[in-house]
């Protein structure tokens, strides 16, 4: 249950993390709405833009995390509310979008639990 899954709409930024992830021997998918995880099989890691996944946010990790899926959000410094309330849910860390950028090349594996990393 290695397959990462980022759910963010932003292509250039997708390629970022695919790029990192094929570096360390993984393979990245970007989702861009909550419909696309219907059908997705051995997921390891969610990568969670949360202005992206809005209010799907709930039913979507509600249906992964029990399954011991580990999502990790990323969002906005200035929503403080989207960051606390993807963190209520459960999915860990939770940080704003600079600081998922650069701990994305440090903790990436330990996210899969392949690592070191939280």
């Amino acid at each position: 249950m290695n397959n990462i899954l980022a759910w963010t709409d932003d292509l250039i930024f997708f390629s970022r993390i695919h790029g990192i992830a094929a570096k360390m021997g993984l393979v990245a998918k970007q989702i861009r709405k909550a419909e696309a995880f219907t059908g997705e099989i051995g997921i390891g890691l969610v990568l969670v833009d949360i202005q992206v996944a809005g209010e799907n946010l709930a039913a979507v990790a509600g249906d992964l995390l029990p399954k011991g899926v580990r999502m990790v959000g990323y969002g906005s410094h200035v929503d403080a509310a989207g960051l606390r309330a993807a963190r209520e849910l459960g999915l860990n860390p939770v940080m704003p979008r600079s600081q998922f950028v650069e701990r994305l090349p440090l903790d990436l594996f330990g996210w899969v639990g392949r690592g070191c990393c939280s």
